[in-house]
């Protein structure tokens, strides 16, 4: 691959930023410019809405300043057009900026076409389809957003390019993992996480979501292909009138007229979900990946004035699109994979009006994956790296919202859980972290995922007995819990090695039963219940499980 020569265009300047960084992104800055000595390929981590592309227009600013020169290639026109004015806000002024595009031609702030053809100047915005078959302009600092794409054929060739050239690389993403679940270790060699989603909603930078479990389509028997759902058949699945209906129906429920983005399985789905929402007398329109761009661009601004209320979409709206005023998301595609399932729920996390998102989870992905406002723990190993499983979830029985198990107040209706109920899930969330910190020392080892999850079963009915004084379900299910591990590593891990088994044996033996501040309620046995005159349960030290259960495995 070749590099165009080009000198670096006197473009003016640097003109003060239109805005300022918050604290975290100042962190970020400083971070970013001492990591990037050492990691040639630096993977930088922020929840969607954080600002990422503020970040990077900032350190663009900085090295423009210094005399570099700079590339930041995004996959998706939309996001080219926003990078392009953020790095513009940042200072860097207009003609010290192009882009690199098919016809390059970007939609301005007005909406209107505004051509950004400036190959002389030393900022250079790309589109990595057009790039690829290009010679490439110089660049001393590379950003790549939507990193969780390098990995790809086309990233990869222009990466290797500019990295044999002496360059940087700096990948963005909110998501540092692959559609198959796979890590990005091979595409970068450090990964920082700038902030944690928890954070940025305590803070206010986003707004905490109000999450709905829906009623999700039976995808028994529905292949799986590069780790996620065939989407033909979750289209002969999903694509009814029925279930269409079904959407619409939650939204009027639900929605309060906010404007909303409903992602679904295939075109005709999309289609299929519009249409049910014209019938119903909302203002609907559908986008595609073969959308026309003046089209697409027009519905859009639509749904950005309010003219339209619902954008059914297949596929475009997932990344790189940012509408603060969007606020209802409809996840109707069913999905394993985390990074999608993040990416699409973030569309509407933007603070906006002191509105609070609504979350409808048509597609089960709330179980599979968790609250979107969960922290997460990211590697550049892959998905085994993070902690493993959703952090458990209960409904809110006033309103029916989905809350963390451990919540003492439902954030939409304010409806006050009952004490028992949320010691129960206290217990259950302390045993959950036991089980993922095992999983990390094994070497995340599908026998222990599913001895987490095993374990968690066995609290959960644990928790329950508390309130009946009656332990007899809990030692039952500990019973049950052996048998099933043993039948696990049997026929699942016939190669399992004695280290291996001896790790496990003693994580179980190790682990104290289920319990708060060092100690238990031991749940007495029918023959061992106190008496009614304000006897209670015989409180012992923290011991191993074994003392419950005899364990061998």
């Amino acid at each position: 691959m070749c590099f165009s020569s080009a000198p670096t265009a006197a473009g003016g300047s640097l003109k003060p930023a239109t805005f300022t960084a918050r604290d975290y992104q100042e962190t970020a800055i400083a971070d970013a410019r001492r990591l990037v000595v050492t990691h040639r390929r630096l993977l930088l981590v922020l929840p969607t809405g954080g600002g990422k592309t503020c970040i990077a227009a900032l350190i663009i600013r900085g090295a423009i300043a210094k005399g570099r020169r700079v590339l930041f290639l995004a996959h998706r026109r939309e996001i080219i057009a926003q990078s392009f004015w953020k790095i513009v806000d940042a200072g860097v002024p207009e003609t010290s900026a192009g882009v690199v595009m098919a016809n390059g031609r970007i939609t301005d702030r007005t909406g209107a076409a505004y051509d950004a053809r400036r190959p002389l100047a030393p900022v250079q915005v790309a589109s990595v389809q057009t790039l690829v078959r290009r010679a490439q302009p110089q660049a001393d600092l590379v950003f790549v957003d939507e990193a969780h794409h390098n990995t790809a054929d086309s990233y990869q060739a222009i990466a290797s390019a500019y990295l044999a050239s002496g360059a940087k690389i700096v990948g963005l993403t909110a998501t540092p993992c692959r559609g198959d679940g796979r890590g990005l270790g091979d595409a970068f060699d450090h990964l920082h996480v700038i902030a944690q989603t928890s954070g940025l909603i305590a803070n206010g930078y986003l707004s905490e979501p109000r999450c709905w479990t829906l009623p999700s389509p039976d995808l028994k028997g529905v292949r799986v292909i590069k780790g996620d759902y065939d989407q033909a058949e979750l289209d002969k699945r999903l694509n009814t009138t029925k279930l269409a209906a079904d959407i619409v129906r939650e939204y009027q429920r639900l929605g309060d007229g906010r404007t909303a983005v409903v992602f679904c399985v295939s075109v005709a789905h999309s289609k299929n979900v519009c249409t049910q929402f014209n019938a119903a007398g909302i203002p609907a329109e559908h986008l595609d990946a073969e959308t026309p761009t003046d089209v697409r661009d027009a519905i859009l601004r639509r749904l950005a004035d309010g003219t339209t209320a619902v954008c059914c979409n297949m596929g475009v709206l997932t990344e790189g699109w940012d509408l603060p005023r969007a606020k209802y998301c409809a996840v109707v595609r069913p999905s394993k994979s985390l990074g999608l399932y993040l990416q699409m729920v973030g569309r509407v996390l933007r603070p906006w009006q002191g509105v609070a998102p609504i979350i409808a989870d048509h597609g089960g992905c709330i179980k599979m994956h968790g609250l979107p406002q969960e922290d997460r723990e990211w590697s550049l190993d892959g998905k085994e790296k993070v902690a493993p499983g959703a952090a458990p979830t209960k409904e809110c029985p006033s309103c029916g919202c989905t809350v963390p198990a451990a919540a003492r107040v439902c954030p939409n209706c304010g409806y006050e859980f009952p004490e028992k109920e949320i010691e129960a899930a206290q217990i259950t969330e302390l045993v959950r972290v036991e089980a993922e910190a095992a999983q990390a020392k094994l070497k995340t080892d599908s026998a222990i995922l599913m001895l987490r999850k095993a374990v968690n079963s066995a609290v959960g009915k644990y928790a329950r007995s508390l309130a009946l004084a009656n332990g007899t379900e809990f030692h039952a299910e500990i019973k049950s819990l052996n048998t099933a591990i043993v039948r696990h590593f049997k026929k699942r891990r016939p190669d399992m090695t004695d280290d291996e088994l001896r790790a496990a044996r003693q994580w179980i033996q190790d682990m104290p039963p289920p319990g708060l501040s060092g100690t238990i309620v031991v749940p007495p046995a029918p023959h061992e219940r106190p008496a009614p005159n304000g006897g209670v349960p015989e409180r012992k030290p923290v011991t191993a499980l074994g003392d419950y259960e005899t364990w061998t495995l």
